[in-house]
């Protein structure tokens, strides 16, 4: 029995056929004892028969043939290993990446946290694109444009009005926050001048 089908017969098509039949169960044998799961055996034979039909030139004749696949193959099975590893290790880095990415950020002050989410909050859907963009994934207005498929002048006046808008809103937040805090040391302070007082009186014996 054949594997493959019906084939035209020729001289070069013939020993192919023939190192098939006789040698594709052998090489599947050696690639399964080589290989993690009987999937990647399987890709073992058949990139080697591919490398086998390839190369029928370089195929040695009988009794050979066979010492021949399992050399190509095991070319095969080492190329798969240095890409697994590669594989392996880029898996890692970008896991380790992802970890720290993923790691949980600082909780900011909350008051500052709230004086930022109003300030997002200002801006337009584009404007917060546009913004995001820069900050978080460090594109220039020339990709944007890309992205955002607009022309470079409208990101740029985009990203002006966003960065205005925000710093206009925090500063307004900020003088706010600082005369609240103006107003508690004024409070405080004369709280404890007050304290201050009725201890004085209490040493002097005033009633």
């Amino acid at each position: 029995m054949r594997w493959g089908g019906p084939v035209r017969e020729s001289v070069e098509e013939a020993k192919y056929i023939s190192a098939y039949e006789n040698h594709a169960r052998s090489v599947l044998g050696y690639a399964l004892r080589r290989t993690p799961s009987p999937a990647d055996a399987a890709d073992v034979v058949a990139e080697t028969m591919l490398i086998a039909w390839r190369r029928l030139d370089a195929m040695p004749d009988e009794p050979e043939t066979v010492l021949w696949l399992y050399g190509v193959a095991r070319n095969v099975i080492a190329n798969s290993d240095r890409t697994r590893r590669r594989l392996g290790r880029l898996a890692d880095k970008l896991r380790s990446q992802l970890d720290e990415a993923l790691e949980d950020p600082p909780v900011p002050d909350p008051a500052l946290a709230a004086q930022i989410t109003a300030a997002m909050r200002s801006l337009t859907a584009v404007e917060h694109e546009v913004l995001t963009l820069t900050a978080t994934e460090q594109l220039s207005p020339a990709q944007i444009s890309v992205v955002l498929d607009m022309k470079q002048n409208t990101v740029r006046t985009h990203l002006h009005r966003a960065r205005n808008k925000l710093r206009s809103t925090l500063a307004a937040d900020a003088a706010d926050d600082s005369s609240r805090r103006s107003k508690r040391r004024t409070v405080a302070g004369h709280e404890r001048a007050e304290r201050t007082a009725l201890r004085f009186h209490r040493t002097q014996g005033v009633q």
